[in-house]
């Protein structure tokens, strides 16, 4: 994932094959700018977001895979 990101945010998830992820794209005040879910169906999988229409600014990818969750601080820059 490139950190600082201008356009496109790509995570990749590992170990999550076959589990329901949900990922939220939230802003500094908790609100969701962008959600998906998805299920892998190989052991590592890779996910594109489209973030050239958010202002810049600092966000947090939440990531929550089965009983795994994580939290990744992402700063949005033109």
């Amino acid at each position: 994932m490139p950190n600082p990101v201008s356009s496109v945010l790509r995570l990749k998830v590992s170990d999550a094959k076959d589990q329901k992820v949900n990922i939220s794209l939230m802003d500094a005040s908790g609100r969701a700018m962008l959600q998906r879910s998805f299920i892998p169906k190989a052991n590592t999988h890779q996910e594109e977001f489209n973030v050239s229409e958010l202002t810049n600014g600092i966000y947090f990818l939440k990531v929550n895979a089965g009983e795994k969750q994580a939290t990744l601080k992402v700063v949005k820059v033109q």
